[in-house]
């Protein structure tokens, strides 16, 4: 036997093993019953849908999803946009969490303030050469921090009047379009906070390619002080100013609630590796999709745990998309002689319904990790067809049931009876062996 065949026999029994413990302990606790309400049980771990029709609500809680985020709509929205066509009042939401309290249910209220067009023009990003920049709002701009204020009391107020659990997202992919504001307010901020200029090159999200720096150095190795990485370091963890605003709302539900409220921020991973991402919120998340590499998202759960130690006593729950890439499976320019039946009906899909046993692969690495819950997003294209709720658009398209009741057995048998335990096993150190050739 080679030295290299050992080690990978040593490896495979290890994993088996390891295998074993976690199936033996899992098949004791399926002998528990699963419980009547599914987060009546604070030790359960959240299952969720993100972004939801409420319609759809009697219908998820059975399956054994305990939350759900969405943000308040139609004439509670905000007083700066009420209109949005939809026609679900203030009463409608506390006839509603009248029946999540009764069932236990988590109100994850969305808050996303930066989909006010109001803001976005009253407090827009200033470019370089002056031209104003309202894809992104700027809450360091004089005046945003107390209008987010404004925004977060007026939905903190009437979450403190219904009978359920409510949480809150702050923000949702704000931070994929926000980028330096070469405001006035921006320039004597960094000037007060590091006593430097902002650099001539500093432009973007992110600094120009090292080609195109005058004087970088050939090994590409730069020292911390380097102007260009501490104007960007700063930036990220104070000069765009979100986190203050996370820490705004933070401090609004806890005040208005009497509680600190499940809190999350999303999607974490999509802005430099700098820990804090998100603030202070009680959990960071993030999204994956299943094709064409389901595995990953374990390594993504990774991510998410590294960011998560930038705030010590931060949880982690994650998203696995209830949406795949129409294009890549099945590509326009490289269709099969046998064209799939949804490509027919759907020639515009953007999205469509994800493969179940790829989708059932995703779960698995998403339960092997210890986080305190996981979520789908996509009901339109993965619970049910959006154009029975009368929500018509190319983008989703639910195109087969299957990885729908596959969602339901794996709760049935496994996530309801055994959430507790999952959240609570903790995972074992990994164990790398190297092969030496």
């Amino acid at each position: 036997m080679t030295r290299n065949t050992f080690v990978l026999l040593a490896a495979a029994a290890g994993l088996f093993s390891a295998f074993a413990d976690v199936i033996a302990t899992l098949l004791a606790a399926a002998a528990l019953p699963p419980p009547t309400v599914p987060s009546a049980n604070p030790d359960d771990q959240i299952r969720f849908f993100w972004g939801l029709d409420w319609r759809m609500y009697d219908q998820l809680v059975p399956y054994g999803f305990n939350m759900a985020t969405e943000h308040p709509q139609g004439s509670f929205y905000y007083e700066f946009e009420k209109q949005r066509g939809r026609d679900k009042s203030k009463d409608d939401y506390v006839a509603l969490t009248d029946k999540m309290a009764r069932d236990g249910f988590i109100w994850n209220i969305q808050l996303r303030p930066t989909t006010v067009k109001y803001l976005h023009e009253k407090f827009p990003r200033v470019n370089k050469d002056g031209s104003r920049f309202t894809r992104a709002v700027d809450p360091t701009a004089p005046g945003c921090l107390d209008e987010l204020r404004r925004y977060v009391n007026y939905h903190a107020d009437f979450a403190a009047t219904v009978k359920c659990r409510v949480g809150f997202m702050p923000e949702s992919e704000e931070r994929i379009w926000t980028k330096p504001t070469f405001a006035p307010h921006a320039i004597a901020a960094y000037k007060a906070a590091t006593g430097r200029d902002v650099p001539p090159e500093a432009e973007g999200r992110a600094a120009p390619h090292w080609s195109k720096l005058k004087g970088f150095p050939t090994d590409r190795v730069v020292d911390k002080d380097y102007p260009l990485l501490a104007f960007y370091r700063w930036f990220w963890k104070e000069g765009d100013g979100f986190e203050k605003y996370y820490q705004v709302a933070i401090d609004a539900f806890r005040e208005k609630l009497g509680y600190t409220p499940f809190s999350m921020y999303d999607p974490v991973v999509r802005v430099p590796p700098l820990w804090g991402s998100g603030g202070n919120v009680t959990h960071n998340s993030q999204w994956s999709m299943c094709y064409p590499h389901p595995y990953t998202h374990a390594y993504t759960i990774s991510e998410q745990k590294a960011y998560a130690r930038g705030c010590p006593g931060q949880g982690v729950v994650t998203i696995v998309q209830g949406i795949a890439s129409a294009e890549q499976l099945a590509p326009t320019n490289d269709l099969p002689a046998r064209v799939p039946e949804w490509r027919r009906k759907n020639p515009a899909a953007v999205y469509v319904t994800p493969p179940p046993d790829m989708m059932l692969e995703q779960i698995w690495a998403v339960m092997s990790r210890q986080i305190d819950g996981f979520g789908f997003h996509g009901w339109d294209s993965l619970w049910v067809k959006g154009a029975d709720f009368g929500r018509n658009r190319d983008y989703y398209h639910y195109t087969q049931g299957e990885s729908r009741k596959m969602i339901e057995n794996l709760f049935a048998e496994i996530a309801r009876p055994l959430g507790p335990l999952l959240r609570a096993v903790p995972e074992r150190a990994p164990e790398v062996a190297v092969l030496d050739p």
